[in-house]
């Protein structure tokens, strides 16, 4: 149990994952949001089974999961050790064909006290034992026929609590339709007539500040092209955080964040795959997060959607001929 600064630390975390879910993944709906497990069970009649993702239990164009183990922001040890049990039980008896699971307290941690504390040394330590435990169970159940892949969505960049940029200064409120996100990115909706005049303003505002009109957010980002980006988006630089008027102070008391440019080394994120279909001892050049959707359909014989992945990019990881074939 926490308690004290520790208890208000997990009770932020908790608020601002539920914000999260409530606001972003169910207003997905109408825009046709694709993920593997609703191209599984729509195209290839193959069954997933998910643990702890948030929307999991997101009806997606009539498509749901076969399993789902909603989030649960009361995460434990033990609760993670049956999901990995469970999972394997279910590929094994193959009532399901893929199992996800989200074990989130690094990033958590991460946010709390920073990517390089010995409370997230001590979080990526319990994540290693869960891998050894996937590992030993699939030894010895003799599951050889299952593929492992580990990913982590981003990195993270320790902030300084005194590289605070509040751009309330430079806005006028009665300028602005909406204004959302906070922390390393604001988007913002000006009324109408109003768009260049709020982008001048930010644009000058401080050099640790980026501002884009839509139609220049930088194309390696794959964000200016979706109905829902705004028609100017701010990042800052790494170590910086962002406020505005309707932000919450909440996300300021953290000592970690993400969402920084993503060729800032900080950002990166984790690759690691394991089992028939994959090389085995083999160091690869990073490759963008848009290939793993390609290459988890490719394993699971699953036929992709239209999607932004670069096949040349993920192929020379695979084993077989076979699936090295073009997608």
């Amino acid at each position: 149990m926490f308690i004290g600064e520790e208890a208000n630390k997990q009770l932020l975390v908790e608020k601002l994952i539920q914000k999260f879910i409530r606001e972003n993944i169910a207003r997905n709906i109408d825009v046709h949001l694709e993920v593997y497990w609703s191209s599984s069970e729509s195209t290839a009649n193959k069954h997933s089974s998910l643990y702890y993702v948030p929307g999991c239990d997101v009806n997606i164009d009539g498509i749901l999961s076969r399993y789902c183990t909603p989030y649960d922001h009361h995460m434990t040890h033990e609760k993670e050790v049956w999901a990995i049990e469970d999972a394997l039980k279910k590929l094994k008896s193959h009532r399901v064909d893929i199992a996800y699971i989200l074990l989130w307290k690094v990033d958590e941690i991460g946010h709390l006290y920073g990517p390089n504390s010995a409370q997230v040394r001590d979080a990526v330590l319990e994540v290693d034992t869960h891998i050894n435990d996937i590992l030993d169970i699939i030894e010895d159940n003799q599951q050889n026929d299952v593929n492992v892949i580990i990913v982590s969505d981003h990195g993270m960049s320790t902030i300084d609590t005194l590289h605070k940029i509040n751009i309330s200064e430079a806005l006028d409120m009665n300028d602005i339709l909406e204004i959302t996100e906070e922390g390393t990115q604001a988007y913002v909706w000006p009324k109408s007539g109003k768009e260049e005049e709020v982008y001048n303003k930010l644009k000058k505002f401080h050099p640790n500040m980026k501002v884009y009109h839509r139609d220049d957010i930088l194309d390696r980002w794959f964000f200016k092209k979706h109905t829902r980006i705004p028609p100017i988006f701010i990042t800052v630089d790494k170590g910086w955080y962002l406020a505005h008027p309707k932000s919450s102070d909440e996300v300021f008391k953290w000592y970690g964040n993400h969402g920084y440019d993503n060729n800032n080394q900080d950002m990166k994120g984790i690759f690691a795959a394991y089992g028939p279909d994959f090389k085995s001892n083999k160091t690869v050049a990073g490759f963008r997060m848009t290939d793993v959707y390609q290459l988890i359909c490719k394993v699971t014989g699953i036929k992709p959607k239209p999607n932004n992945g670069t096949w040349s990019n993920v192929e020379h990881l695979l084993n077989d001929a076979d699936l090295k074939d073009e997608l």
